[in-house]
């Protein structure tokens, strides 16, 4: 273990300092040379994570030596703090640092017996009463007594515990300051669980340390929300109290007697009901779907048009024959306020979409389309020529005014339904205010589910309450076999034997490519370039689904990188991720006040995409066209960017382009099933490559994903709409 040593040292310069990550270096002076190794110019280097420090400052410091592979010693930076001083001469040279010597003076006369860094601290100085000090000065002054020294010893507080400075500063913005962060963490450390970033484990370990009481109140309701709000990462909206129960005494090791007294008191985070609990945010939300939803289809009136009529317009004008399906559906349409349609790829949502906008256009009535994500955005308004937002845009989350923020259409059209979690939904129906709206939510229910907590379209498909069109039968398509492929995995009618080697076509536009495992990565790099000379690098995509090894997402986007961007490329580094001129990427998170390169604020949402048109090496910026808008990214920002040569199945659903090529190795079959391995073909439009084992795609087929999932809304919506 290297040593570690506690001295007095004062900052001679500052060697470097980087505000992203708080990580400087300072050579410093010390009179502990007993302690210190000293340089020939008999001063030392000190690094590490800190707030940053002041020239000619004196600090306490923790720090553990270290001698690099050059024999030479600097100190790391355990903790370090700026002490204090407590004499009058002390504080008079301290304020001397940031103050004139005459207005040092003036304090000093007016307060001539007084502490006055005491009062500074205390708010019992009063500047009114000294000569040459305003409001803006005082102020100057109270930051550096109070707000560093507090940030400093926070610093040094929190960093006993693991907790590095940045996360401190985070913490000290929560709690309003940095002294009230050290005071809330005393008295109980599980108020860390209130920012993202600490989680359970963290805050408890920390109060272990601190010696806080295993069976505290404090650590049994931190407990009961962390193993609700991790069930929840995994798509429930309520655990049972027998789960709970276990789960959380499993976690703490204390009997489950002493928790469940806890789930029968009130509570601001969670609740049980009918033995089962949930978050409060969740149970409200699926209680207020319900209701909401129930208000709309009991105002519900019928559409002045004579819907056979306008279906035999529209077939004479498209040549386009619906179904019987699909006439139903524009029947439910006019009756109702409130409509589900759910369908499989193939079985005619565009056309009967494009059928139903030219009905509220010739109507007059002013609609909205809407999707969950960016991409599927894009995707929604290709195929229906109109402006299409994302839910997030359009309720105006993340926006200084979101309160405010309403839609005021009739007539909403949700596409990609299947993607909306509990608590969207539930923002997006207190925004419709039109005292006669009408929702549409479109999806397939063979896709995956939202990623976020709730069940949102099969609980509204299974609760029998909501009219609903169910359009299966699939339209054949002409000498392809993208679709084909689709259909088959759907039913789980095998397309290929199990013990199939080779390279196999079906239809003019898909190839299997039944592969031992070693050649898996030749393969994808050979139909990714096989598609590069047909298509633009943002019609293409490579599925995995999986973001790690090297089939994951991660590798995968290293190796395509090498294809299609060269070596002589600004570039900056984040989180190990290389970042270059002309690389491909995708935003990953919504942001409505992005800076442009003019640094004027605009909108990008999770899943756009876009080309790096420039890195400055120097600031670490990159500059990145989404074709809608511009964005700079600072160095800090850059972890809200992946490359996008090949992205998560997960992460692609909503989406569609041109050509996809798929993984399906046996290495992924534990992430793989029926319903991710449909997700993924179904983005495809011209040309699909699915790259890995006939026996892996055999296994996916069988497996179909678990849909069921524990929530409340379907027994909300039973209850409340008649």
């Amino acid at each position: 273990m290297n040593e570690t040593i506690e001295v007095e040292l004062k900052v001679v310069r500052e060697m470097w300092y980087n505000p992203d990550n708080y990580n400087g270096g300072y050579s410093c002076e010390t009179k502990d040379t007993d302690l210190i190794e000293l340089n020939e110019w008999n001063n030392f280097l000190i690094k590490g994570t800190t707030a940053q420090l002041q020239k000619k400052t004196t600090y306490k410091a923790k720090l553990e030596k270290q001698v690099d592979h050059l024999n030479r010693t600097s100190y790391k930076i355990l903790f370090i703090y700026e002490e204090l001083p407590t004499t009058r001469e002390g504080q008079y040279n301290y304020l001397k640092s940031i103050l004139t010597e005459n207005q040092v003076k003036s304090i000093f006369d007016t307060y001539p017996d007084d502490n006055i860094i005491d009062l500074i601290q205390n708010d019992k100085f009063d500047y009114t009463k000294v000569h040459g000090i305003g409001e803006v000065l005082f102020d100057k002054i109270k930051t550096k007594v109070v707000g560093n020294l507090q940030y400093q010893q926070a610093i040094s507080f929190m960093g006993q515990f693991g907790i590095k400075p940045e996360m401190t500063v985070r913490l000290s913005e929560h709690f309003n300051s940095a002294k009230l962060l050290v005071e809330r963490v005393s008295e109980n450390p599980y108020c860390l669980t209130e920012i993202r970033g600490i989680g359970f484990k963290k805050a408890d370990a920390i109060a272990l340390k601190m010696k806080f009481d295993k069976q505290s109140p404090h650590r049994i309701r931190s407990a009961i929300q962390f193993v609700l709000e991790e069930q929840s990462g995994n798509g429930h909206t309520y655990v049972a109290i027998k789960e709970l129960l276990e789960l959380v005494g499993d976690l703490l090791d204390i009997p489950e007697p002493i928790i469940y007294k806890y789930t029968k008191e009130e509570n601001k985070r969670y609740h049980v009901v009918d033995e089962k609990a949930s978050l409060i945010r969740l149970y409200k939300a699926e209680e207020f779907i319900a209701k909401r939803l129930s208000e709309f289809m009991s105002n519900s009136t019928e559409l002045k048009i004579d819907i056979d009529k306008f279906i035999a317009e529209q077939e004479e004008e498209t040549e386009f024959k619906l179904t019987d399906q699909q006439k139903s559906f524009l029947h439910n349409i006019k009756k109702n306020n409130v409509n589900l349609l759910v369908g499989y790829a193939g079985t005619g949502k565009t056309q009967l979409t494009l059928f139903l906008i030219k009905l509220y256009e010739e109507l007059g009535i002013n609609y909205k389309l809407l999707s969950p994500t960016g991409k599927a955005a894009r995707v929604f308004a290709g195929y229906t020529d109109r402006k299409v937002e994302t839910i997030h845009k359009a309720i105006g989350m993340g926006r200084e005014n979101q309160d405010e923020i309403v839609i005021k259409n009739q007539v909403i059209i949700i596409d990609e339904f299947s993607m909306v979690d509990s608590a969207l939904f539930a923002r997006l129906l207190n925004k419709c205010v039109h005292d006669n709206v009408r929702l549409l939510f479109i999806g397939d229910d063979s896709q995956i589910q939202a990623v976020s907590a709730g069940n949102v379209l099969f609980d509204m498909i299974h609760s029998l309450k909501i009219p609903t069109t169910k359009l299966d039968q699939v339209f054949r398509q002409k000498d392809g076999g993208i679709l084909e492929i689709a259909t088959s995995i759907r039913t789980s009618k095998k397309f290929i034997d199990s013990d199939k080697l080779g390279i196999f076509k079906y239809g003019q536009d898909s190839i299997i490519a039944s592969v031992p495992r070693e050649k898996v990565a030749a393969g994808y790099k050979y139909y990714y370039k096989e598609m590069l000379k047909k298509f633009n690098q943002d019609d293409i995509m490579i599925l995995s689904p999986t973001n790690k090894g090297d089939l994951g997402t991660v590798e995968i986007n290293k190796q395509i990188q090498k294809i299609v961007n060269g070596e002589d490329k600004a570039s900056v580094e984040r989180f190990e991720t290389v970042f270059k001129e002309g690389d491909y990427v995708i935003n990953i998170t919504n942001n409505n006040r992005a800076v442009t390169p003019e640094k004027t604020f605009t909108s990008i949402v999770n899943g756009d995409t876009g080309f790096i048109t420039y890195v400055n090496s120097e600031t670490k910026e990159v500059t990145v066209d989404f074709g809608h808008t511009t964005v700079l990214y600072a160095y800090n920002e850059l972890n809200n960017l992946l490359h996008a040569w090949c992205i998560s199945t997960h992460r692609s659903q909503g989406s569609g382009v041109k050509s996809v090529v798929m993984i399906m190795d046996k290495s992924h079959k534990f992430q793989s099933n029926m319903n991710l391995f449909y997700t993924g073909v179904t983005r495809c439009k011209e040309m699909l490559a699915i790259v890995g084992q006939a026996e892996t795609i055999n296994f996916a087929m069988r497996k179909k994903a678990n849909l069921s999932r524990n929530t409340l809304l379907k027994e909300f919506l039973i209850n409340k709409i008649n």
